[in-house]
């Protein structure tokens, strides 16, 4: 029978174990640069500037004579906020299982749990990039 320090320990190492297993499977999250916060929402800058114009004032970057006078450019940034979003989830096992710690079982459970969690991540994530969500170039099929 399991006390309640070691339904905590085994609680730690479960949840270790899933963590473990996300970042092990992870593709599209694994591309992103992640940033760690608390708030709810989020607010930060996207840039909306182009590399291949010159912020409008038509001057060429390239080829300046000299003693002519550098070309302005701007980078510009739009504000964009954001709700964080949670993904998580919780399972249960058998009293059983837990009694008789059945090795095979547990370590299927922790690895299946991890997969959806990250499964569902990976796709928000390709879903975004793949409907142009504030991206230049879309993904196209293939």
């Amino acid at each position: 029978m399991a006390t309640s320090s070691t339904e905590d320990m085994l609680r730690e190492n479960i949840d270790s174990g899933v963590k473990a297993v996300v970042k092990i499977e992870e593709k599209w999250k694994a591309m992103c640069a992640i940033d760690t916060s608390t708030a709810y929402t989020e607010s930060y800058f996207r840039e909306t500037n182009d590399d291949n114009v010159d912020g409008g004032t038509g001057s060429p970057i390239r080829g300046l004579q000299p003693f002519s006078p550098f070309p302005y450019v701007d980078v510009t940034e739009t504000p964009v906020s954001s709700i964080t979003e949670k993904y998580a989830a919780e399972a249960l096992m058998s009293m059983e299982a837990i009694s008789d710690l059945t090795v095979p079982m547990l370590q299927r459970k922790i690895y299946r749990v991890g997969r959806k969690i990250i499964y569902q991540t990976d796709s928000a994530i390709h879903g975004g990039v793949a409907a142009d969500f504030g991206n230049t170039v879309a993904i196209t099929v293939g």
